[in-house]
């Protein structure tokens, strides 16, 4: 017969062991290790809610979000380290708890969630920040934006890319904001609105452009108030396939852009310009985008910070849907 301490019977709940479970690995998990996992599930909402709850309230009063963000997820870790030691001091003698209370099942459990992580960024939505002002006035250096996987059927995250685009992918549309993985360096995003379909004549002239023969419908814009200390900046609305989005130029530039040159797509290729005319580094540049190299399209800014000022938030970007 076992004595009812003895350290070596897996079903033992230690406290040293249930507070290091919450702080280096999640509360969830050394809710699973007590035997309480509605508890942990509850944790783990908090874990993810609190931050972004605390944030907002900063927001509002005018307080450091970040302070208050870091605040609130160490205050669920330490509820969660505090609460699991009480559960596992009561359980120090022999605990009949299921098969998540094992090490097989915690590891199971945390490793499901990881996957479903995973997949979620891979397939559905994944995160990325703008880093320059390429896309201004559509996206602005700080915005944090999702971008919509699904259809067009690249998938991977991480690191880990799967294989090219599915048969049944859909292709993207002229007009559509898309992350692509870059030509010249597969490795680094870029971030672009699509102008070219593949077998289109592409025409710039100055800072017009025309697709097959036909000039982009443009109209004349107010600058955007994002842009409202940038006196040099002149903005035009420009419809394309049913598509409308604001684009800038530089009036500094007028008369010394480069001369008319034209493309045409290959194949599988699209063509893609930045918004921010004057300010983009695109396929005027470096050519044309292969097909299997595009991401996803950019639906959403879901947050949007001052890069000069990384306390300040834009809340007037924050769920802003990109046309």
């Amino acid at each position: 017969m076992q004595a009812p301490h003895d350290y070596d019977n897996p079903r033992t709940r230690e406290p040293w062991l249930a507070v290091l479970l919450a702080v280096l690995v999640t509360p969830l998990v050394a809710m699973l290790y007590v035997g309480r996992w509605w508890l942990g599930f509850g944790y783990l909402v908090l874990q993810l809610g609190a931050p972004l709850a605390a944030a907002w309230l900063a927001m509002k009063l005018g307080l450091p979000w970040m302070t208050a963000a870091s605040a609130a997820y160490v205050l669920v870790i330490f509820a969660g380290a505090s609460h699991a030691h009480t559960l596992a001091s009561a359980r120090r003698a022999q605990f009949a708890g299921p098969w998540y209370t094992r090490w097989y099942g915690m590891a199971g459990v945390w490793l499901v969630l990881a996957a479903g992580v995973f997949v979620f960024r891979a397939v559905l939505y994944e995160p990325y920040r703008a880093p320059s002002g390429s896309m201004m006035p559509a996206l602005l250096p700080g915005d944090f934006f999702l971008v919509n996987k699904l259809p067009y059927g690249n998938y991977g995250t991480f690191g880990i890319d799967f294989s090219p685009a599915a048969a049944w992918a859909a292709d993207p549309e002229p007009g559509d904001v898309v992350v692509f993985r870059f030509p010249p360096n597969p490795s680094v995003r870029y971030v672009k609105r699509l102008i070219g379909l593949p077998g289109d004549t592409i025409e710039v002239r100055g800072s017009e452009v025309l697709v097959n023969g036909a000039g982009v419908t443009r109209a004349a814009a107010p600058r955007p108030e994002a842009l409202a200390e940038l006196h040099t900046v002149v903005a035009s609305i420009e419809e394309l396939h049913g598509r409308r989005y604001t684009v800038v130029h530089d009036e500094r530039k007028d008369g010394h852009r480069a001369p008319t040159h034209t493309w045409t797509v290959p194949d599988g290729h699209f063509f893609v310009m930045g918004d921010n005319r004057d300010y983009s580094n695109d396929s005027r540049n470096w050519g044309f985008v292969p097909r299997e190299n595009i991401i996803g399209k950019a639906v959403l800014v879901w947050w949007s910070i001052d890069p000069q000022h990384p306390e300040t938030v834009r809340s007037e970007r924050v769920g802003l849907r990109l046309p």
